[in-house]
């Protein structure tokens, strides 16, 4: 055996006990499995939007005009806060089992809420469909990863995101025909049979391993102080984002008090992870490596929220916070394989400087243009919107990711064909890097490759995120609050 075919099948055995084996399906399988996913997706989407519309008729149905807002609210708090679980939950518990499960609360949620006879009873109910969608979004992006191919990722992924298309576009029809043909109720009827189909989908096509080990054992595995740590500060920080400079102003004991309960609990979940935590919620390498990204964020929109609290102006964090994020991801697509830790730290740091300025800005940006009774449904769109550029996002990079690599790696392979096993390895996971047996050659062209798409990526980040500057500069600014009467009447005096 030669030096190359042992290196070879040495990768290949230290790259399988790494990964799982992919599931064989065949082409029509794997296009039911999505089109099945993309009707849970599509479920999730349209669960946000379809509402929007039939908001003031289910408020005069129960006479609550005060608390209609939380029907939106509580859903997209649930739906943001449970996100960063399903995926640890889908390793210890299964792909597919967990998916189901969603789909299963999910489902219930909407059953409550199409029953609703009380204001109360919708609301709690909103919230438990919430926490089944974040796990739909999660969970669809993690089977698709897990059934085809990172090179055939980009295209699957592009056909979910239709799904997520579709449903903000009629969304917004369907709630409106239904509420003024039907019932309002039926905004929710519509999403039980959507979801069986999917669940019966799910179950009867989706074929992913199986975790080992008894339901104790993997119930023992679940990081319950992590997950409450981290859904209470997200829960915080959320409403925080929510009720500044709506019901509360920005400086406001309420709105300082969920803001720094958020920074201690997110502190102590960080703390929980890296020190005591046996299964982490999230990679602990990959959040260190986030740290500065994550401080940039989150202080610039405290701080952003509360200057604007005192000086009524959010154009000064929209528009510049827009081109500080894309000068600081301009400056990551200069990352090099032996970029060190410093320019990683600060170019990240000002991305999220960028991003944090934006995040307040944003949405005070949508509410301030509309009238009062449109501010639930302006705020529900904003966040939708968000998800929505998330999951294209996704596709969006796998296809770069795809483009960029290939040439790079088949270049190499001309040169080195005893390689190909493992560079054709090396498209799945990039952890064949690691292993023991990859030759020094191959390593280095593979991060090369991966270094390469990775810019590229960036350089369509930081390109779309110079056309929303260009695009912000056109908007106006919109007081955010009414001038006093008092002042109405010296200027008429004077006048």
């Amino acid at each position: 055996m030669s030096v190359e075919t042992e290196n070879v099948d040495l990768s290949e055995a230290t790259l399988d006990k790494q990964e799982p084996e992919r599931p064989k399906l065949t082409p029509g399988r794997i296009y039911i499995i999505v089109a099945g996913l993309a009707i849970a997706l599509f479920c999730g989407a349209v669960d946000s939007t379809i509402v929007a519309t039939a908001l003031p008729t289910i408020a005069n149905h129960f006479n609550s005009l005060s608390k209609i807002s939380w029907v939106v609210t509580a859903n997209l708090l649930t739906a943001t806060a449970f996100q960063p679980l399903y995926g640890r939950l889908s390793d210890i518990f299964g792909r597919k089992e967990t998916l189901l499960i969603a789909l299963g609360i999910f489902e219930t949620g909407t059953v409550i809420s199409s029953l609703a006879s009380r204001i109360e009873m919708l609301i709690v109910s909103r919230a438990i469909s919430g926490i089944g969608s974040a796990g739909i979004i999660v969970m669809v992006q993690i089977v698709i990863a897990d059934i085809v191919s990172l090179q055939e990722r980009g295209k699957y992924a592009g056909l979910i995101s239709i799904a997520f298309g579709i449903a903000s576009v009629v969304g917004p029809i369907l709630g409106g025909l239904f509420t003024d043909h039907l019932s309002w109720r039926w905004c929710f009827y519509i999403n039980l049979p959507l979801g069986a189909i999917a669940a019966t989908v799910v179950l009867l096509l989706v074929k992913t391993p199986a975790p080992i080990g008894d339901w104790k054992t993997k119930i023992r595995r679940i990081d319950f102080k992590g997950a409450v740590l981290l859904i209470s500060g997200l829960v915080c920080l959320i409403l925080a984002i929510n009720f500044g400079g709506t019901q509360f102003a920005w400086s406001s004991p309420q709105i300082i008090s969920l803001f720094a309960v958020s920074v201690v609990l997110l502190s102590i979940f960080v703390y929980v992870e890296i020190k005591t935590a046996f299964s982490p919620l999230i990679p602990i390498s990959s959040g260190i490596f986030l740290l500065p990204f994550m401080m940039g964020l989150v202080s610039c929109s405290i701080i952003s929220g509360l200057v604007i609290s005192r000086t009524g102006y959010y154009r000064m964090f929209f528009i510049p916070g827009i081109l500080v994020f894309s000068v600081g991801t301009s400056l990551i697509t200069t990352f090099t394989s032996t970029t060190g830790k410093a320019p990683q730290v600060v170019y990240l740091l000002i991305a999220g400087i960028g991003m944090g300025s934006t995040m307040q800005s944003t949405i005070l940006c949508a509410q301030v243009a509309v009238k009062r009774e449109l501010l639930a449904v302006a705020t529900g769109l904003i966040m939708f919107a968000r998800i929505l550029s998330g999951t294209i996002g996704v596709a969006l990079v796998s296809l770069v990711l795809k483009i960029s690599m290939n040439p790079k790696l088949a270049e190499f392979v001309k040169s080195n064909p005893q390689d190909y096993a493992l560079i054709e390895a090396s498209k799945q996971s990039a952890k064949v890097i690691y292993a023991s047996g990859t030759p020094v050659e191959a390593k280095d062209a593979i991060i090369a490759a991966y270094v390469f798409a990775l810019r590229n990526v960036f350089i369509m980040t930081a390109s779309v995120s110079f056309l929303g500057f260009v695009f912000a500069l056109f908007t106006r600014h919109i007081p955010l609050t009414p001038p006093q009467p008092e002042q109405n009447q010296e200027k008429t005096e004077k006048a």
